[in-house]
């Protein structure tokens, strides 16, 4: 993502969007602070790692605005949700209705096979439950709304 965030940046400026250059920019300085942090020394930055990033970026700002509009500065309010437009344009899509409904239909039907098909006793269960089911669970829990 580095080099097309680069390349984002050279056209925001070029656009003369300093909103965008700015949100893009602090990217930019998230992600070169977590790798020359001391626990990710040598470590690559991952798709997730950019993904937490963004949305400790996004939850920083949100309550910014929060504070700014408790203190009736609404021009700082709307400053700050401009960059949350920008840096939610990078987090994955939030999930329609349909895809939480397939979500848990699948988790539903992967709980009643393991009821049904498996001999159950507890640890059997919780062995088959961390291979099938939390998998399922935690795709169904990333869905954001």
């Amino acid at each position: 993502m580095k080099n097309e965030l680069n390349a984002l940046i050279m056209e925001a400026m070029k656009n003369h969007d300093s909103v965008r250059t700015e949100s893009l920019r602090a990217i930019k300085g998230a992600f070169l602070n977590w790798q020359t942090s001391k626990e990710n020394a040598g470590k690559e930055l991952t798709e997730a790692d950019e993904i937490q990033l963004i949305k400790k970026m996004v939850k920083q700002r949100a309550e910014s605005v929060e504070q700014y509009i408790a203190a009736g500065r609404k021009e700082l309010a709307d400053a700050e949700q401009a960059q949350i437009d920008v840096l939610e344009e990078f987090l994955p899509k939030a999930a329609t209705d349909l895809d939480v409904t397939i979500h848990s239909f699948a988790y539903c039907r992967i709980c009643k096979k393991a009821v049904l098909l498996q001999p159950i006793t507890n640890s059997n269960f919780y062995a088959y439950e961390q291979r099938t089911i939390s998998p399922v669970a935690a795709r169904a829990a990333d869905i954001r709304f």
